[in-house]
């Protein structure tokens, strides 16, 4: 009879290692749905801010600006920053609805920005100017 060898078999190693797989298959999950979560956050606070800055960009100008014409107005191929530029990811609508639930000089404007991911996507916000 032979004395207490010492070291490893083959099965546990194997079963370590497989055990090890498994763990960082489930790290690397993570860390991809992370990054696309990431992603699309990013993407929803660009169209917020651009939804934003069209609302605070109509409240300064002129009513007899051409963009506060009643009905849609439409800036495609937006990036981040709001400069058109191919190729740009979001569409900026906009719809002016004047005399606003039958009140004289008050306007709803009704702003939707869209990007493409795997499906459309958009943030839209609506303000009440006199």
């Amino acid at each position: 009879m032979r004395g207490r060898e010492r070291g490893f078999s083959i099965v546990e190693v194997l079963v370590a290692l497989l055990l090890t797989a498994i763990a960082f298959s489930g790290i690397g999950m993570t860390a991809v749905t992370a990054m696309r979560a990431n992603a699309k956050g990013q993407r929803v606070s660009a169209a917020t801010g651009l939804a934003r800055a069209k609302l605070e960009k109509l409240r300064t100008i002129s009513h007899s600006d051409t963009a506060w014409t009643a009905g849609t107005h439409v800036e495609p191929q937006l990036n981040g920053a709001g400069v058109v530029a191919a190729p740009g990811i979001f569409t900026r609508r906009w719809t002016v609805e004047p005399n606003w639930d039958n009140r004289p000089r008050l306007s709803r404007v009704t702003v939707v920005v869209a990007w493409q991911d795997a499906i459309e996507r958009s943030v839209t916000l609506s303000s009440l100017y006199w």
